[in-house]
């Protein structure tokens, strides 16, 4: 799969084979698909377009399944600008934290995460307005890897000055039961100069 953004649009013949694979029913299989749409996808954008309305399909596994496909696009070096496939993923991954799958939802954060840390990483912007709120609301979520991804997704320069007034909401989660969330928070905080106690 990692040579099919080398392959140019002659691989758009292989789309039917990579969407039956992401929607299969078979778990390995429907990764599989999505990797191999995320790695085309810069030289085709159909199979970008076919991830992204794959985030709203009624299958659980399906938009699991999407979301590792879009994480691709998403984080992508240079040449390829991430900052071209965002724009219409982002507000789904956005509606997917409230996904009523817990695994869902975990991997919409961390796919939210993988974005937030590229861009930040590289200097560029991120939709602050879009993103800050309902990664905020996140940090309530029962799960804890949702929780722990909100928490990544939102340890970007970016948010720095944005966050100061949820410092409070954050420090809740210095008592959180799951230690990774713990560490997680205790390590935002710090980069915050927030108290940790």
């Amino acid at each position: 799969a990692s040579a099919l953004k080398l392959m140019g649009p002659g691989v758009k013949n292989s789309l039917p084979d990579f969407v039956a694979l992401l929607k299969s029913g078979n778990q390995k299989s429907a990764l599989a698909g999505a990797s191999a749409l995320g790695y085309c996808a810069p030289a085709v954008p159909q199979a970008f377009s076919i991830l992204t309305n794959c985030l709203t399909d009624s299958r659980p596994g399906v938009r699991d399944a999407a979301m590792y496909g879009i994480g691709f696009c998403l984080k992508m070096e240079p040449p390829f600008d991430a900052n071209r496939f965002a724009e219409p993923a982002l507000p789904l991954l956005v509606a997917n934290l409230k996904d009523k799958g817990d695994y869902v939802r975990s991997d919409a954060a961390a796919e939210l995460a993988k974005y937030t840390q590229h861009q930040c990483s590289r200097g560029q912007p991120v939709p602050a307005d879009l993103l800050l709120a309902p990664l905020i609301e996140t940090l309530h979520d029962n799960y804890s890897y949702a929780r722990q991804h909100a928490l990544y997704a939102l340890d970007c320069s970016c948010f720095t000055d944005k966050l100061k007034p949820w410092i409070p909401e954050i420090q809740k989660l210095l008592n959180d039961p799951d230690n990774s969330v713990r560490q997680t928070t205790t390590n935002l905080l710090k980069r915050l100069n927030a108290p940790v106690d």
